[in-house]
């Protein structure tokens, strides 16, 4: 599998939608220029009237992404499809939609919320009873075998609900803000901690353990509380003991996950509550509700101290934020 434009470091992204195909054209066209050649994959819709797709391939050094919405079908790989050279590994992730594998004979049902392993170097089939979304993992399987223990990539193996898998859920969502891995070292990290999450949900070797457990894990679980402090800052309770419960750590795990960069949890809360009330200060359609009102809203309870940190942050008042 290839991507064009690929050879710049960060995030390659390909998208391919039968939208812009003429209707009597999507099937041949999304089977020829999108299924065989980019995922040696042959297509089978279950109403070629009506079939519907619409796909999104993101490749970083060492993982690619898919991530696609598309009708009812029936996926298979046939010998003759196979790449003998690549060696890789592919972690298909359980989505709400039912998608059924079949290998060696074998039929397996993945779960929503499971990973399940599928093998690139077999003739294998899914089928999607019905429409839905699918995100799959392409991963060297060298890159793995150091990390996971012997057999834990077995073909259809599933790792059910295990708080690695939930992580990597919510991990791979990094990949829509593409300019925030744009360099070459962001790139890698989020490449090794998504091995490390993959190690983590199928079973680590005694040797990956620590590794995986230091680097992935802690940045996943990092990213999850951040995204919560910012989804939750006008709502729900962000402090620390809070968050910490929400997300199954202790308060002292927490304040640790933030001490690696050099940044307090209170320090994180204060400047986005202090950012997010900046924006509304900047939006012309907040202009009926007084900066008292949107302090509140940010979550400051006292105006006095709002004022004080929001000029410490921008070097300017609110009201003069507000003018300009």
């Amino acid at each position: 599998m290839s991507l064009p434009g690929n050879a710049r470091p960060g995030v390659a992204a390909l998208r391919v939608s039968t939208e812009a195909m003429p209707p009597r054209h999507r099937v041949a066209l999304w089977r020829e220029e999108f299924a065989r050649k980019f995922l040696r994959l042959d297509i089978e819709p279950s109403d070629s009237d009506h079939f519907r797709a619409d796909a999104t391939i993101r490749a970083l050094p060492g993982l690619k992404v898919g991530c696609c919405a598309i009708s009812a079908s029936l996926w298979r790989r046939t010998s003759g499809m196979i790449d003998p050279g690549a060696e890789q590994i592919g972690i298909v992730l359980g989505s709400h939609s039912p998608a059924i594998f079949t290998l060696r004979g074998r039929s397996v049902r993945l779960g929503f919320g499971n990973l399940m392993t599928c093998p690139h170097s077999e003739p294998a089939e899914m089928s999607l009873p019905r429409a839905g979304r699918h995100v799959g993992l392409i991963v060297p399987y060298k890159s793995l075998a150091g990390l996971v223990g012997d057999g834990n990539l077995s073909p259809l193996r599933v790792a059910r609900g295990s708080e690695a898998a939930r992580l990597l859920f919510g991990y791979l969502d990094a990949l829509s803000d593409e300019a925030s891995l744009a360099s070459p070292a962001l790139s890698e990290a989020f490449v090794a901690h998504v091995y490390d999450l993959i190690a983590l949900a199928f079973g680590v070797s005694r040797d990956g353990a620590e590794i995986a457990t230091r680097r992935g894990l802690r940045a996943a679980r990092l990213r999850a509380v951040k995204a919560d402090v910012r989804a939750n800052l006008a709502g729900a309770d962000v402090s620390v003991a809070a968050v910490a419960h929400r997300h199954g750590i202790t308060p002292r795990y927490l304040h640790m996950l933030f001490e690696h960069e050099g940044v307090t949890f209170s320090q994180f809360v204060l400047r986005h509550r202090l950012d997010m009330a900046r924006n509304m200060l900047a939006d012309p359609e907040q202009d009926h509700r007084s900066i008292a009102t949107i302090a509140y809203a940010a979550g400051f309870a006292d105006l006095s101290y709002f004022n004080r940190t929001f000029r410490s942050r921008y070097g300017a008042t609110p009201s003069e934020v507000r003018r300009e």
